[in-house]
């Protein structure tokens, strides 16, 4: 430890004091021990990122590599093939009723053409099987029976 000694000037009437400052200069092993720390830190988040960039990357040719894959090896199934409109009936069964094939409704009463064959029986081609005046759909909403006058 260095020490320095500062002394003040004496003035007339006044004792001699010695005042001994102490200084201390850092220790050169701090100071490197700092720095080391601050690089390892850098390098260690410098690391973190390529890690990161590159497994983005890596992810990306990946699903790029995937996308460019034989069209015909992908299996894409369709549940129900035979109803394009998804009203519950074939192609078959929408031809011999003469239903559309196209149209979930055909009559257009708010109910499926095939919940209307096999839930409520009622006419698909035909929006008041009743002839009541009250369409099929609205009929089973409000809880009326649709084949009743």
């Amino acid at each position: 430890m260095e020490t320095n000694q500062v002394q003040s000037p004496i003035e007339e009437g006044q004792q001699s004091v010695n005042h001994a400052a102490y200084y201390q200069k850092p220790p050169q092993k701090k100071r490197w021990w700092i720095l080391i720390v601050i690089i390892v830190c850098i390098a260690l988040i410098v690391t973190g990122v390529v890690l990161v960039v590159s497994q983005d990357k890596e992810e990306t040719k990946n699903i790029i590599s995937d996308k460019n894959q034989d069209p015909s090896a992908t299996l894409t199934v369709d549940p129900f093939p035979e109803d394009k409109d998804r009203d519950g009936l074939s192609a078959t069964q929408e031809a011999e009723l003469g239903t559309s094939d196209f149209e979930f409704d055909t009559d257009g009463d708010g109910l499926k053409d095939g919940e209307e064959v096999s839930v409520t029986k009622t006419d698909p081609l035909n929006p008041d099987t009743d002839g009541d005046g009250f369409g099929d759909g609205r009929e089973v909403r409000k809880g009326f029976d649709p084949l009743s006058k």
